[in-house]
């Protein structure tokens, strides 16, 4: 009778504890579910007509270089493509739309080759072709230190590879004015060699607050603090190293596949 009596409440234990055990994978999977909903619901995304407002106000000179460029030549080698495609995505620009903006603009002079090649490209950039695999922006490391410009290349770090007066005409014109301003953004560059510094110099002159951890590592770290600058002026705070750090991963994933496919721009 007693060995009846634990055997019937071992097994009731066990159903018990199974029962519980599909409870907590029910409600973890539900969670989760909606926490992706969440994010996807709640990501900041950007469209088709906003991009040459954001340029002006938002992207990064790296970035804004380029974009000028395209909108002015209608036409970017291989890197300025790449490194272009690669920011619009990670800044929240549709496939659909990025398909559009570059069609707008590399169809006026060769509407062949934007066909037969750079929309296969854009489709590998969002993973829907080749490899199908999601590919991550270039950081400030890989744009400053790989894949040097060349000649009527629009790709690289202005803070890097311009001449003193090519960056000083360039930071005319994207608003510097103020000399002593001017003047220290270049010494970073020049006698610190502090390239990301003088980003993030020409960043707390631009908004008149220092990017988070008073760091520029990502042309989208720069761009989310940028927006985040400008839609709350006052509230430039910790979330925006949180949401930073999103972007502050090392893209050699990107490299290899790119290199594996280095003729697709």
């Amino acid at each position: 009778m007693h060995s009846y009596f634990y055997s019937f409440g071992e097994e009731r234990l066990l159903w018990r504890l199974e029962s519980l055990h599909q409870h907590y994978i029910s409600n973890a999977k539900s969670s989760n579910r909606n926490n992706q909903n969440d994010g996807e619901n709640s990501r900041e995304r950007i469209n088709l007509n906003e991009i040459d407002e954001l340029a002006r106000n938002m992207f990064p000179p790296c970035m804004r270089s380029i974009h000028d460029t395209l909108r002015r030549e209608h036409h970017l080698k291989h890197y300025g493509r790449l490194y272009y495609g690669l920011f619009l995505k990670a800044a929240g620009l549709s496939m659909d739309d990025s398909m559009e903006f570059f069609r707008n603009e590399l169809s006026i002079k060769n509407p062949e080759k934007f066909q037969k090649e750079y929309s296969y490209t854009i489709r590998y950039i969002y993973g829907k072709a080749g490899k199908r695999v999601q590919l991550s922006a270039y950081s400030c490391q890989k744009i400053v230190n790989e894949n040097a410009p060349g000649p009527n290349d629009t790709h690289g770090c202005p803070f890097r590879h311009f001449d003193v007066k090519n960056l000083k005409a360039l930071l005319v014109r994207y608003g510097i004015n103020n000399d002593n301003d001017l003047e220290e953004i270049v010494q970073k560059v020049t006698a610190e060699k502090s390239y990301t510094g003088a980003c993030a110099k020409y960043f707390s002159v631009k908004f008149g607050q220092d990017i988070p951890d008073q760091s520029v590592y990502h042309p989208n770290q720069y761009f989310l603090a940028a927006r985040r600058a400008v839609n709350n002026p006052i509230q430039q705070n910790q979330s925006n190293v949180e949401e930073g750090e999103t972007v502050k991963q090392d893209s050699n994933e990107t490299n290899d596949l790119i290199n594996d496919d280095v003729d697709l721009f």
